[in-house]
């Protein structure tokens, strides 16, 4: 059985490979907590390399904040937002360092920012939000005049409607493509509206009804979409004055009618018009037949050069995209149903896939592994690892604590691990050789207690790990100490 197994997923390998041509984008989205530090960009870009990918979206303004430096060089737009609660040190600039860290691995790198969407969910940091404390007054209403509640999506959004809310984005954007001249792009994030029911702010009703003086079939809809594209148009225009090479691409919606009627956001008319370089659609669709429809809709498109059609790479729970024995049976999402959407995708002639995201595959390795299933070897694209200088985040000082809190067994030809935490978070352990090596390590939301993980082995570098005498470091990055725990791993066979 195992042989028959074994076999059937080489030949998927095999088929795969050929199918995803060498000079396609390989993408992944990366959010912004997988960013706060030298050493998270670090594993970002290795893991970058290792798998083949060509491009990285970087998230650096997540709600109305900056993950850069405003105003970093002299320049004539105004872009009074603050840094990033999401970082955690005063003078780190993570999208100069990413820059500087993808040059050595032949990366691009893309400045992904949340548009219209202006803040969090979070109520502590929504206090301290710089488009909730200074302007309110731009918040979207619905139609009955009522200012849109936070909840409805993720956040309140900004109405597009509002020339001053446009004009300070586009000053906002400016400055970073200004501020940052080896930015290769520009990629847009909720370029739309937050659902049907929104965009009757006052401001934007008084220029509808005068629009309508002109144009009297202009339907609330086609305003609606009037405004988005407006915008884009104004983006595109704005930045490629500042750099004409920079790439301005936007994440959309896959199901295009929802995306045309729902958020106004019609970005076929972004491609006919030439005022964006690349879409990247989301098609997220986990069926078959949801999947194969919305691909043909945008295939009808004729505008493959265009797309970089974006692929789910995630688990609503978190979880591992490496099939488990205790969960792939029960309909876990797993790189190879990653591998399947691609091979759907091979009869297109497209631009390249992006994978959403880097947080969903960093965990087991799991990018890497599904690289092996939907690239080409290309071994003249991964640069010497050696070449990249790492620059230790500063970090606070650490009291070492010796505790048997890390405990592991075989089961089913998985490592099965015990984890004894403390308190709930986002835990990172990091497996040592004697040489103080990190040769593996990895990110878990563990709850206080026992915690029961899964590994299958195999190391940062690929192989298979040795038997023999390690050291566990389990830590969170917000405490003050880690564990220390000796560890012997036995022979995983199978």
């Amino acid at each position: 059985m195992k042989k028959i197994l074994l076999i059937t997923i080489l030949m998927l390998t095999a088929a795969l490979s050929m199918a995803y041509s060498d000079d396609q984008i390989r993408s992944v989205w990366v959010l912004p907590w997988n960013i706060s530090s030298p050493s998270q960009i670090d594993e970002v870009i290795r893991q970058a390399v290792l798998s083949g990918q060509t491009e990285l979206l970087v998230e650096v303004r997540y709600r109305s904040d900056a993950l850069y430096t405003p105003n970093r060089i002299p320049n004539p737009f105004y872009n009074p937002e603050p840094r990033s609660p999401i970082l955690g040190y005063d003078s780190f600039d993570p999208l100069e360092y990413i820059i500087q860290k993808a040059r050595l691995a032949d990366l691009q790198i893309h400045a992904w920012v949340v548009v219209f969407n202006a803040t969090p969910l979070d109520s502590v940091r929504l206090a301290t939000n710089y488009i909730y404390q200074n302007h309110r007054e731009w918040i979207t209403y619905n139609a009955n005049g009522t200012r849109m509640n936070t909840g409805v999506q993720y956040g309140y959004f900004i109405d597009p409607g509002i020339p001053e809310v446009q004009d300070y984005l586009l000053d906002v954007f400016s400055d970073l493509v200004y501020s940052y001249p080896e930015l290769d792009g520009l990629h847009l994030d909720y370029i739309r509206y937050p659902s049907p029911e929104y965009g009757y702010h006052p401001i934007s009703l008084k220029r509808y009804e005068d629009y309508r003086q002109v144009n009297p079939r202009t339907t609330w809809n086609e305003w609606r979409i009037l405004q988005i594209d407006s915008f884009v148009e104004r983006l595109h225009n704005r930045i490629k004055d500042i750099n004409e090479k920079i790439i301005l691409s936007a994440a959309v919606f896959a199901f295009y009618e929802d995306a045309e009627y729902s958020y106004a956001q019609k970005w076929e008319n972004w491609l006919k018009k030439g005022i964006i370089d690349r879409v990247y659609p989301m098609l997220y669709n986990r069926d078959e037949e949801s999947f194969i429809r919305n691909l043909n809709t945008i295939d009808k498109m004729k505008q493959g050069k265009k797309i970089v059609m974006g692929l789910r790479a995630w688990n609503n729970d978190g979880s591992s995209l490496i099939p488990k024995p205790d969960a792939y049976p029960n309909g876990t999402y797993t790189i190879y149903d990653v591998a399947d959407k691609v091979d759907l995708l091979s009869s297109k002639k497209l631009a390249g896939i992006a994978l959403f995201s880097y947080e969903g595959l960093r965990k087991d390795n799991a990018l890497y592994e599904l690289s092996k299933l939907i690239y080409p070897v290309t071994p003249h694209r991964i640069p010497d690892l050696l070449a990249y200088h790492e620059q230790e985040a500063p970090s606070p000082p650490i009291t070492p604590v010796i505790r048997s809190n890390f405990e592991l067994s075989i089961e089913q030809d998985m490592y099965q691990i015990r984890i004894d935490v403390p308190n709930d978070g986002r835990w990172k352990w990091e497996l040592k050789n004697k040489d103080q090596k990190i040769v593996y390590q990895r990110y878990r939301y563990y709850l206080e207690g026992d915690n029961t993980d899964y590994w299958n082995g195999i190391l940062d570098d690929g192989t298979r790990v040795s038997t023999g005498e390690y050291f566990v470091h389990l830590f969170k990055d917000s405490d003050q100490f880690e564990y220390i725990i000796p560890l012997q791993i036995p022979e995983l066979k199978g």
